[in-house]
Formats: C-alpha cells, sequence, structure tokens
C-alpha cells in the first residue's frame, strides 16, 4: 500500500515538472515569436515606400504592434494545449465507448447538431470582432491625429468639434462591445439547456433497457462532458 501511494505521488511530481517544463517553453517560444513580428513589422513600416504609407492610418502600426501581433503567439498557445490535451481526449474516448458505444455515438451526433446551430452565432461573433479591430484602428488614428494637432485645436477654439468624432467612436465601441458580449454569452449559455435535453433523452433511452445502471449511467455523462469539454 505504502508503494503503491508513494508511486502515485511520484506520477503526479513528475506530471507537474513535465507540465511546467512544457508550459515554460512554449511560453518562450511565444514570446520570441511575438518579438520577432513586432520587430519585422516597425523595421519594415520604416523602410517601406512612402505611397504605402500613405494609404494607412495615423496609429495602425500601434494598434498592430500592441493588439494584432498578440495573435500568433496566442495561436501557439492553443495548439500546444490542443497537443496536451489530445491524449487526455482519447483515453475518456476510448473509455466511453468501451461502456457504451451507443451512447457515446448518440453524443457525437448531438454535439455535432450543436455546432450545426451554433455556427450563425459564431459567424456573427467573427464579424462583430472583426469590426471591433476597425473601430480600434479608427479609434487610434482620431486620438493620435487630435495630440499630433492639439497646439492647432487650441489655437483655433475647436476643443468640442475635434472631440465629438472621437466621442462618436467611443459610443460605437461599447455598442459593439455589448453586441459581442450578447452574441457570446447566448452562444456559450445555450449548451447548457440543451445538454439537459440531451441528458434526458439518454437516461430515458437507458432506463428502459434491462440492463440499466446508474453508477454506468453517471460515468458515462461524466466521460462525455470531459470529450464535449476538450472539443
Amino acid at each position: 500500500l505504502y508503494a503503491l501511494l508513494t508511486l502515485i505521488a511520484v506520477i503526479f511530481v513528475l506530471k507537474a515538472i513535465l507540465l511546467f517544463v512544457f508550459n515554460y517553453f512554449t511560453i518562450r517560444i511565444s514570446n520570441d515569436c511575438e518579438n520577432n513580428y513586432r520587430r519585422h513589422f516597425y523595421k519594415a513600416t520604416l523602410e517601406a515606400d512612402w505611397p504605402y504609407l500613405l494609404a494607412h492610418k495615423i496609429g495602425q502600426l500601434e494598434n498592430m504592434l500592441m493588439m494584432h501581433v498578440e495573435a500568433a503567439p496566442k495561436l501557439m498557445n492553443l495548439l500546444s494545449n490542443i497537443f496536451l490535451n489530445f491524449t487526455n481526449f482519447f483515453v475518456y474516448l476510448l473509455l466511453a465507448f468501451r461502456l457504451s458505444w451507443p451512447t457515446t455515438a448518440l453524443a457525437f451526433i448531438m454535439g455535432g447538431a450543436l455546432l450545426v446551430f451554433s455556427y450563425p452565432l459564431a459567424r456573427r461573433t467573427k464579424v462583430l470582432s472583426a469590426k471591433q479591430a476597425a473601430i480600434y484602428q479608427a479609434m487610434a488614428h482620431e486620438v493620435n491625429e487630435n495630440v499630433m494637432g492639439l497646439k492647432t485645436i487650441k489655437a483655433m477654439n475647436i476643443e468640442k468639434e475635434s472631440a465629438r468624432a472621437a466621442l462618436n467612436i467611443f459610443d460605437t465601441v461599447k455598442e459593439n462591445k455589448l453586441k459581442l458580449f450578447f452574441v457570446r454569452k447566448v452562444n456559450s449559455l445555450s449548451i447548457e439547456p440543451l445538454g439537459i435535453i440531451f441528458v434526458a433523452i439518454i437516461f430515458s433511452v437507458l432506463f428502459r433497457t434491462s440492463n440499466f445502471d446508474l453508477g454506468v449511467f453517471a460515468v458515462l455523462l461524466y466521460l462525455v462532458q470531459k470529450i464535449f469539454a476538450f472539443v
């Protein structure tokens, strides 16, 4: 018994160490990638032709260096998490099919129907996110222009007129954020009632069988929930 407890403790310690090392190297690689992208975009902008620069607004480079460049390291982190979770996903999938392959197959069918249902909301989220990025670029351009021409604005006494455009952009940011929050919440909160309906259907089907086991049913639901959590 003591040997088994020691082995379990050692396994968990080794798992923690391996996860720490893996995450450390992931962060190092993603930070290097982010830094290289920033250096590349900044140097390329300074060396770009003047007609190319005229086609872009003030503040676009700053917005790109501060926000857009972070998307590449986030993608790398997402890929690393997918790699880490694949083993757990495969184990849960095998156990679920071993307990009841019809229930697991039905769960995947329901999951596919859920993906089809959530696709319009996901597409709407993508559209609103792209709109938000464009608004942020316009906001950075407007603010930088006003700051650079602040002396002229003060001399001409047009502070209110100059501020009006930026204030309208701020209001647009607020409205778009509310829309984005609403769509994301509807997409995430709709999963729970659909999951309850799925559980009720599975329970009603399995309960009629002669070999129904409540313990197996609970374990199976847990495994299916973990599978969809990884997906």
